[in-house]
């Protein structure tokens, strides 16, 4: 990929407000410090966003700048980062070794649900070809630890999903360039629906569907 990005000036506590889903599951450490030192040398490290304002990285750098007064900073944008890949840049910066359980539990999670999923589709694809080949060796690889510790990481991780992220064995439904698209574990659903109705009026959009009983 050839990304480019261009130097912006953006307002902490506005870029806090559109932050990827990533980010929300990690609870910054001792900030008050941490903006003592940013003031000090009067130094953040510059956070990336997307065309449409997504926060993916240096969340701590932006909630310290919020402390030190919520002046703008400056910011890079990503002019030709995909959607697909918004998570993939997130990880970049992330570090994985310095989060609670629950948060490492949070993120193997999304990164396992992303990589079933059709967007995540070429990553997993590029991470097998690798040689990564299950989901321990790949969730090592792209967080820069052993694939024991995600392993083990794993093993701890409770039977319920962690809160706010989606099920894999729900339904999903997306309805990108017009085209309305259903989705369960992670496959698109073909055969399966026998009709298939969107209406969209103003902000409301109503899905309606018969799934064929294939049980006799």
């Amino acid at each position: 990929m050839n990304n480019k990005f261009e130097l912006a000036q953006r307002k902490p506590s506005e870029l806090l407000t559109n932050k990827f889903e990533a980010l929300s599951y990690i609870k910054s450490g001792n900030i008050d410090f941490y903006a003592d030192e940013s003031n000090y040398f009067s130094h953040y490290e510059y956070p990336v966003i997307t065309k449409d304002n997504t926060l993916l990285s240096h969340i701590d750098d932006v909630q310290a700048a919020i402390v030190n007064g919520d002046a703008p900073i400056p910011v890079l944008v990503a002019k030709d980062l995909t959607k697909s890949d918004y998570l993939r840049f997130c990880l970049k910066s992330l570090y994985f070794k310095g989060l609670k359980t629950d948060e490492r539990n949070n993120i193997i999670y999304l990164i396992d649900a992303h990589l079933k999923s059709p967007e995540g589709k070429e990553w997993n694809k590029a991470l097998e070809k690798k040689g990564y080949n299950d989901i321990n060796k790949k969730c090592g690889a792209i967080l820069n630890c052993s694939s024991q510790l995600i392993k083990l990481e794993r093993s701890t991780k409770k039977s319920i999903p962690p809160k706010n992220i989606p099920d894999l064995n729900s339904l999903q439904f997306t309805f990108s360039d017009g085209t309305p698209r259903i989705f369960y574990a992670g496959k698109e659903l073909d055969k399966t629906l026998s009709k298939f109705e969107i209406k969209q009026h103003k902000n409301t959009v109503t899905i309606k569907f018969i799934i064929k009983n294939n049980q006799g």
